[in-house]
């Protein structure tokens, strides 16, 4: 193809320098497509006025094609100044589009669902992804998961599919969350085979039992379970070996259990806050790894940044505790990609609004536990004065509380009968003490004159100190808080949050009956939907969490007397979460590609083709403005035409 003696001037100029000599490069007569005039992310950093050259399917590498074939680029394409990013990848959806992947039918009736959501995906910079399997019965696994085997994807087929990532059924029923209670696996005694006997085949004989088995697992990218329960921490490194990556959630671990779980292989946490223990200064829990102490590579965890399943502060706090490891997920429900509007979901009747989704006719949200309550002075004031004058919180001997009067000053219960909740969510961030609240923090800076923080290992679990952001200079020898050098109080100011109106707060009934409540060792769960971790055992917990359970036919959540309990799934898209992650954590635009795009490609070990662009690596491009809104997408080398895609 021979262009005009002007454009080969311009393509030689912008041509990259001589390489040394090499071996040239077999002879390959693949179209070649150049994208100039782009902004690029490659090594960290956004490069200015660059290139990308695409041949096969793959980046390429300029100075070897240019120098040694001798040729010049069949296609060149003018960005037009968008940033150039890596496609994004997708390891937590459990459905988008009206499509649920949970739910069997025939083949061909799942696989067309499944190429509407591959298709539907990108229109939102999704090129790769890993459909998600809420726990299921044996027999669902057996006839879903040989459908989501890896494949590559196309501009007419969609995004790649990376393998399934099965959520359950090995998890903890205190953290069951919007799974079935039924279909949980209470143990792996048998280890790593009970995991291949639920995900596997049944074959007629030994021989066919093993094959279909290990066919079956190479469907399966990620297993999320939870540690805890009997042979599962035994099980890891042979999942880990069979290519799984394994994922600590929906479980009630401690700190010492989840890290084992870490040291013996696993390496993501699924959605972190959501389906585990809350926060608590003497044992953190799953959260506590973000600052283990202890000799281990700290794990990969999910955030679903809808600032409804999760807290904007409670985010900013994971990014600062571990900015490297955040990959952002959407855990998206099937209503997820649908234009707003009313919508059979399951047996549930929902209308679907921009950024939720609702029970028809009401303002309960489809999927979270409360209606959203308006969380005013008014109802704050309306507590408040249910509270006492005296007392204070226990503390361990040698330890100095917080004086009553600071805490009655700023609005927080001074006794234990007083707190809103079993559960303490007691976090020191940029050097706050937030105290208990039931189920959501909410942190009043403004009010604090002062903050007493303790720093010793008898207070704070050690991994909690790694997770503070601010350096305190505390006292080494004196117990007295008075004595503690303080941080600046205009230091603790918090960013006010748009989205403070979508917390998932509890009504003040819920709050004032929680009053009374006696705190166990462990906190309670989530919601009262769900048994503590000291009652889950009695029948009356059982059949209190087994009223409140769903199905992949009533992703709502909804329990018998027809309130919402655990959150399930969001509505958000993959690249609305990039957006709100910036303006939750004001990290760069820069760590909030990586966290859909190198960290998931790095977490699956798909690093070299996935979630970056360099020679070798799989031409999926997204093209963004500079809000980050997606422009144009290419999967394997081929534009797609967004236009086209109806969903």
């Amino acid at each position: 193809m021979q262009y005009p003696v002007a454009l080969q001037l311009h393509n030689f100029i912008s041509a990259p320098s001589s390489p040394e000599p090499n071996t040239p490069l077999p002879e390959n007569t693949a179209k070649v497509i150049k994208i100039t005039n782009c902004r690029v992310l490659r090594d960290h950093k956004i490069v200015e006025k660059d290139a990308i050259w695409i041949q096969d399917g793959k980046i390429i590498d300029p100075h070897k094609f240019f120098w040694y074939q001798k040729r010049l680029p069949d296609v060149v394409l003018d960005a037009e100044g968008l940033l150039v990013v890596p496609g994004f990848i997708e390891t937590q959806i459990n459905g988008a589009f009206g499509v649920d992947f949970s739910v069997p039918s025939d083949q061909d009736t799942y696989e067309r669902g499944l190429t509407k959501v591959s298709r539907g995906l990108l229109k939102y910079g999704t090129t790769s992804y890993c459909p998600t399997i809420v726990s299921s019965s044996a027999a669902v696994y057996h006839q879903v998961l040989p459908l989501l085997k890896p494949r590559s994807g196309s501009s007419d087929s969609g995004a790649s599919i990376l393998g399934a990532h099965v959520e359950g059924p090995f998890i903890n029923e205190a953290r069951v969350g919007a799974h079935e209670l039924k279909v949980l696996q209470a143990s792996a005694k048998n280890g790593f085979q009970d995991f291949k006997n639920v995900y596997g085949f049944e074959g007629d004989t030994p021989e066919a039992q093993r094959k279909l088995n290990e066919e079956n697992l190479q469907s399966v990218k990620i297993i999320t379970c939870a540690p805890e329960l009997d042979g599962v921490m035994e099980s890891i490194p042979d999942l880990v070996k069979a290519g799984i990556t394994v994922s600590v959630g929906h479980s009630m671990a401690n700190t010492s259990q989840a890290e084992k779980a870490v040291l013996q292989g696993a390496t993501f946490i699924t959605h972190l806050f959501n389906a585990m223990p809350q926060f608590h200064h003497r044992d953190p829990g799953i959260i506590g790894l973000l600052g283990s102490r202890l000799d281990l590579q700290r794990p990969y965890y999910g955030l679903i940044c809808d600032g409804i399943h999760v807290h904007p502060n409670s985010v900013k706090i994971a990014y600062d505790s571990h900015p490297e490891g955040v990959i952002l997920v959407t855990d998206a429900m099937s209503a997820m990609g649908l234009s707003p509007g009313d919508y059979r979901l399951g047996n549930m009747d929902v209308t679907k609004e921009e950024d939720r989704v609702v029970i028809e006719g009401t303002d309960t949200l489809a999927g979270s536990p409360h209606s959203i309550d308006q969380y005013t002075i008014e109802q704050q004031e309306s507590l408040d004065k249910q509270r006492h004058d005296e007392g204070s919180l226990p503390t361990p001997p040698g330890s100095t509380p917080l004086s009553p009067q600071k805490m009655m000053a700023s609005g927080i219960p001074s006794t234990l009968d007083q707190l809103p909740s079993p559960t303490t969510l007691k976090s020191i961030v940029h050097g706050i003490i937030a105290a208990r609240f039931w189920k959501t923090l909410i942190v009043h800076t403004e009010e604090y004159e002062e903050h007493d923080v303790y720093d010793d290992c008898e207070h704070y679990e050690g991994s909690e100190h790694r997770m503070r952001i601010m350096s305190l200079s505390v006292s080494d020898t004196d117990d007295n808080a008075d004595d503690c050098e303080r941080a600046p109080y205009d230091s603790f100011k918090p960013q006010q949050s748009q989205h403070r109106q979508q917390l998932d707060i509890p009504s003040i009934q819920q709050q004032t009956a929680a009053l009374n409540s006696t705190p166990p060792e462990q906190g309670m769960s989530e919601c009262s939907c769900h048994p503590s971790s000291s009652g889950d055992s009695t029948e009356e917990g059982k059949k209190l969490a087994e009223s409140r359970q769903i199905s992949p036919s009533n992703p709502t959540n909804v329990n018998n007397d027809g309130d919402l309990c655990c959150p399930s799934s969001s509505v958000i898209t993959l690249d609305a979460c990039m957006r709100n992650f910036i303006q939750f954590t004001s990290c760069s635009v820069v760590e909030a590609l990586e966290a859909v795009t190198l960290h998931p490609a790095v977490l699956l070990g798909i690093q070299e083709s996935k979630g970056v662009i360099k020679p070798g690596a799989d031409a999926d491009l997204v093209f963004l403005s500079d809000d980050l809104y997606v422009k144009r997408v290419f999967v394997a080398g081929e534009e797609v035409d967004l236009g086209a895609i109806q969903v």
